[in-house]
């Protein structure tokens, strides 16, 4: 069985996540620029899996401030929160007075869905529970993620039940900013009969199988208004010009979060590759940069 598995990786390389394969800083702790990186922490106690495992970039003498949970892409089946974009968004933010929180989650080579949105769920509550400790505010909270990442991040604020299984819900978020996916409905499969679409489709379906029931509960456009009335946090959508597929399912989401009184934004991005839309989330000339920051920082950011 793994040898079956190359040939997927190969052509990741050489596509849509080659910038996955840039690694970053290694696990333990150091200080840098002012801010303080704690590695390998685990938001499951008693686990001793990487991937129950997150990284903290702390801002130097930070006291109540806004915290940012980053969730990695990687089609739920590579990545994770040691690779150099990741990284990169921890520094930024924290050099901007932000405490960032990079979190890893099971891939579906080790445990289908749920696992993952599962594991994201448990991360927040361990933010939710410590994060005082280490100089942020629990009630300046934004999730954000890319890809596979923007697909996790949504669904924690659209189907309510993987954050009430810790007696968390919903608008525990100040904001969620998923990135450029096409994965808001899991129910369709990537458009187009070439070699991208295809290894995109095989690894949906080993990461949510093919049962309606399970893809639906995946789904954070088919979740939203069927779990009761629930207080969604404001969506703020990005979303590269170059993929339409990801524009439509973008403006399905926004359709149903309005009908449900959710507030929703969508921002195209033009001219951006996949990755590079990645890299946009920490790059201070970006829209998307300035944005989040913006939204994360509030006046504070308005006075700098």
């Amino acid at each position: 069985m793994r040898g079956k598995k190359y040939p997927i990786f190969s052509a990741l390389t050489l596509g849509v996540f080659c910038l996955f394969l840039s690694l970053g800083a290694r696990a333990g702790e150091d200080g840098e620029e002012g801010i303080t990186v704690k590695k390998n922490v685990p938001y499951i106690e008693g686990s001793k899996n990487y991937r129950q495992s997150l990284d903290l970039y702390l801002p130097k003498d930070a006291k109540d401030a806004p915290v940012l949970i980053f969730i990695h892409g990687g089609a739920w089946t590579i990545g994770k929160k040691d690779h150099a974009p990741i990284v990169a968004h921890g520094k930024y933010y924290a050099s901007k007075g932000v405490v960032t929180v990079n979190i890893n989650y099971r891939l579906s080579g080790e445990k289908m869905y749920p696992a993952q949105i599962e594991d994201c769920a448990a991360a927040v509550k361990w933010v939710v529970d410590n994060i005082g400790g280490y100089g942020g505010d629990a009630k300046r909270l934004m999730v954000a993620g890319h890809s596979a990442g923007a697909h996790l991040a949504a669904l924690l604020a659209t189907n309510p039940k993987y954050l009430a299984a810790h007696n968390l819900k919903p608008d525990i978020f100040l904001a969620v900013a998923p990135i450029d996916t096409a994965s808001f409905n899991i129910t369709t499969p990537f458009p187009g009969s070439g070699s991208t679409s295809r290894i995109l489709n095989m690894m949906r379906a080993k990461t949510f199988g093919t049962t309606k029931e399970l893809q639906t509960d995946a789904s954070p456009t088919l979740q939203v208004g069927q779990n009761g009335k629930i207080k969604y946090p404001p969506f703020l959508l990005f979303v590269t010009s170059l993929r339409p597929e990801a524009i439509i399912q973008c403006r399905k989401l926004k359709n149903a979060l309005d009908k449900a009184d959710g507030e929703c934004s969508i921002n195209i991005v033009p001219g951006k590759t996949h990755a590079e839309m990645n890299v946009a989330f920490s790059d201070p000339e970006s829209p998307v940069c300035k944005k989040v920051l913006t939204l994360l920082k509030g006046e504070e950011e308005k006075k700098e």
